[in-house]
């Protein structure tokens, strides 16, 4: 990204994103290594909570401590070859180190979040063999495969859940359109980790405006920040 491009966005975060800036370091976690953490809110997480995780890429570590913590199972959601390929290989390292428990919790599913129940097509990344697809096409290319999709009110009714406790979400700019979907199914949700992301194919000025929207649309519904990180990353629970 030019200079221009990474000041104009840096002002505009500062004049509409500011006010959702909030970190109370007193009640979260992190969880996992520097590169793929998860923000925990604490007294969330016990043995028998609902927890998703969407956008598994080649980095499990942060939900392989969560389990090992909170003696949890974490339901993982990623169509991409390359995450079947690195959960398999997960599994079967943690089988050879006797630790078939802490794979036995941990439950794959190969597809995508998204707003629409089917198939949709995941485009691929500039970089070769690089994991991160996006149904938005964020990285502006032509190349895609297709996968299969899920919403999350279609994923908890397979799970046979009624709500979820914490979810976590890296889904390469679907998220906008994921969180909207929820809303609109009234999805009961305890907590939320996410990544919001930026799309080529936008302004800078629009995709702020999205970011802001979307945490407006959160926080009118009662969640609350307790963790924000250049703007794109943040935590949010349910109010009591």
């Amino acid at each position: 990204m030019n200079f221009i491009y990474l000041s104009k966005r840096k002002i505009l975060q500062l004049l509409f994103l500011s006010k959702y800036n909030k970190n109370y370091s007193n009640e979260f976690e992190t969880i996992g290594n520097d590169y793929g953490f998860m923000i925990v809110p604490k007294n969330t997480i016990k043995h028998d909570s609902a927890i998703l995780s969407f956008g598994v890429g080649e980095d499990i570590e942060a939900e392989i401590e969560l389990i090992k913590k909170y003696n949890c199972t974490v339901q993982l959601y990623d169509p991409t070859d390359i995450s079947v390929r690195y959960i398999a290989q997960i599994k079967s390292e943690l089988k050879t180190t006797n630790e078939q428990s802490i794979a036995d919790k941990i439950i794959f599913h190969a597809a995508a979040l998204w707003k629409e129940v089917g198939t949709v097509k995941f485009f691929k990344p500039k970089e070769e063999n690089f994991v991160s697809h996006s149904i938005n096409n964020i990285d502006a290319t032509g190349q895609f495969v297709e996968v299969p999709s899920e919403t999350l009110n279609s994923i908890m009714g397979k799970l046979k859940i009624g709500q979820v406790d914490y979810i976590k979400m890296d889904i390469e700019g679907a998220e906008y359109e994921v969180l909207q979907n929820m809303l609109e199914d009234k999805i009961n949700f305890k907590a939320i980790y996410l990544e919001y992301h930026y799309n080529r194919n936008h302004s800078v000025s629009e995709d702020i405006m999205n970011i802001r929207n979307s945490l407006k649309s959160l926080v009118s519904l009662n969640y609350r920040i307790i963790y924000c990180s250049r703007f794109r990353y943040f935590c949010l629970v349910k109010k009591l």
